[in-house]
């Protein structure tokens, strides 16, 4: 556990601090420079394809991705910062540490902690998750940091909170357009209108925060062959339901994974199924 005199300096001086919190993996991955990239919990594949490049772009110059472990932009941007492998990425919960929300993504934040990152949150750690829980863990995720990026957001999104809160503790805010004909995007266009910074790319991210963008060197994102997922895909076409019954993790993640999969170029959809490529 971390009193509020061991909590990194940005998040001591936020309006309403936590009074603690409690830690499972690395302390010290608080106290990195950090981005959060949140957003819909029911997104577009397009979405999630976005939150996840921004991530791992963000995390592969070095900036630790913060999110809230939630379906949808958040695990994308936790998984694409974990597909960077250059930086942490931290998890902020409304619930406690010994009960992991949503249950179906225990492996993704066991893989959090085993890459550098950090889990956390201000409840004790048998504390099972409140609607009431979530808006208040919000501004945990903002006051971690420098900036928050918003990716697909309806007008009652609970990032739009995230969003509010950040700007109330003198963080950039900052949105990715969409669509105008998706219910998804009139959140993000909202905070556009009212002076968030419009942005598409890692070096548009950079730029709000006035930080140098300096280009990486690209390299094949490393899969481990012990991948849940990635082994139930023949090279032969599998069919989502065997894959799901195989691994059996709960869909969304299944989908998930499978669609950060398809961005590596590791799998790709045939005929209704999935088929292992390479």
């Amino acid at each position: 556990m971390l009193p509020r005199s061991a909590l990194p300096l940005p998040l001591r001086e936020i309006p309403d601090p936590p009074t603690r919190l409690y830690c499972a993996g690395h302390p010290d991955a608080l106290d990195t420079p950090a981005v959060a990239v949140v957003g819909s919990r029911r997104c577009t594949r397009q979405g999630r394809d976005i939150a996840f490049a921004l991530a791992r772009d963000l995390a592969a110059r070095g900036l630790t991705i913060v999110s809230g472990l939630a379906y949808g932009i958040d695990a994308a941007a936790h998984r694409g910062a974990l597909a960077s492998a250059r930086a942490p990425t931290v998890a902020v919960l409304g619930s406690g540490l010994d009960r992991i929300y949503p249950q179906s993504h225990e492996r993704l934040a066991a893989e959090i902690v085993d890459h550098g990152g950090a889990l956390v949150s201000e409840y004790e750690p048998a504390t099972g998750p409140r609607k009431h829980h979530f808006p208040a863990r919000n501004r945990i995720v903002s006051g971690l940091c420098l900036g928050v990026v918003i990716v697909e957001a309806s007008e009652r999104s609970g990032s739009l909170i995230t969003a509010r809160l950040a700007l109330e503790q003198g963080r950039d805010v900052m949105a990715v357009p969409s669509l105008v004909s998706s219910p998804l995007a009139a959140g993000c266009h909202r905070l556009i209108r009212q002076g968030a910074a419009l942005v598409e790319s890692a070096e548009h991210v950079l730029e709000a925060l006035g930080l140098e963008f300096k280009p990486v060197a690209s390299s094949p994102t490393e899969v481990a062959e012990d991948d849940i997922v990635l082994k139930q895909v023949e090279a032969t076409v599998t069919p989502l339901d065997a894959i799901v019954a195989a691994t059996g993790l709960a869909i969304e993640e299944v989908l998930e994974r499978l669609a950060e999969l398809e961005i590596d170029g590791l799998v790709a959809t045939h005929g209704g199924g999935y088929i292992r490529c390479g």
